[in-house]
């Protein structure tokens, strides 16, 4: 196929976006649906040298076949440009993966529940002095300072600190539905779906990520809601994760524990992105299914 005839041909393939796919498990999406055919749109937020080489190399297997955008999902105003980056590229939308995700330990031993107006420096705790409220005397180790590092009101919501909560809902919840809307018009004009990654711990949490897991189980209602908002033009499903790509950083899991959840795992091995990523096409490919979660581990889930 010469230079021509390819540029004729992504011209009229479908695109996707994929959210948080420099590396991973949306990497791995990003591949299996650029080899299936489609342009692939890979988002990223901080790994942009990922997500650059992985559009040079399916750029260089197809031209114009793959593009990045760079967005903070904590950010609305950004979240709010994505879709509109890609119709200008593109001029269509076929599919949306919203894949990216925050994953992160919630302590609540150590949990201090404040309410706490916008711009005030002293908080209460529902109408007591601070220094009498448990875990917020002067002399406390686990006393959090209503200031942020910057030197501005630390702000709490519901009595949770926004600093962690929220930002798992933002990325996890809001963003998905935010572009889940965003892309609704030009997803009903070519009949796409949306596929959205949730996590088996949206069913059964695990402990330790309380908060994590109710941001999870949100997007799982959120497929369901959007299943029935959206028909019949437009599919919504969602795939729940097992052990397939372990936690880095903070929350990197111990061998003892990376062993204890294969143990408890009928199928007794680590899944591979790839499964993941044969999951989203087949819910690309299958026009018959909406509202439904595929359960991707191992038989855990059955347990």
């Amino acid at each position: 196929m010469n230079l021509k005839n390819t540029q004729l041909f992504e011209s009229h393939a479908p695109v996707v976006l994929v959210t948080g796919a420099a590396r991973r498990i949306g990497a791995a999406i990003a591949l299996c649906l650029h080899q299936a055919g489609y342009r692939v749109v890979i988002h990223c937020h901080q790994s942009r040298a990922a997500a650059d080489q992985l559009a040079a190399e399916l750029n260089q297997k197809r031209p114009t076949s793959a593009l990045v955008i760079q967005a903070d999902l904590l950010q609305a105003s950004e979240v709010d440009g994505v879709i509109e980056q890609v119709i200008d590229w593109s001029g269509s939308l076929h599919g949306l993966v919203n894949n990216a995700s925050l994953f992160e330990r919630t302590d609540l031993q150590n949990q201090t529940f404040i309410a706490m107006s916008r711009g005030l420096n002293t908080p209460t705790s529902r109408g007591l002095n601070t220094s009498t409220s448990r875990g917020l005397s002067a002399g406390s180790s686990n006393a959090q300072s209503p200031l942020a590092p910057t030197g501005k009101p630390r702000e709490f919501v519901a009595g949770i600190a926004v600093t962690r909560f929220q930002k798992l809902l933002q990325v996890n919840v809001l963003a998905p539905w935010q572009l889940s809307l965003n892309a609704r018009p030009w997803l009903e004009k070519t009949q796409g779906c949306i596929v959205n990654m949730t996590d088996i711990h949206a069913e059964k949490p695990l402990k330790q990520y309380a908060e994590y897991c109710q941001s999870k189980a949100a997007l799982w209602m959120q497929t369901k809601a959007l299943a029935r908002e959206f028909a019949p033009l437009i599919r919504v499903n969602a795939v729940a994760p097992g052990a397939i790509a372990w936690p880095e950083g903070d929350n990197a899991l111990s061998e003892t524990m990376k062993t204890k959840l294969l143990a408890e795992t009928p199928l007794k091995r680590h899944g591979e992105p790839r499964f993941i990523a044969e999951a989203v096409l087949s819910l690309f490919n299958n026009e018959f299914m909406t509202g439904q979660v595929l359960r991707v581990d191992g038989g855990r889930s059955i347990i």
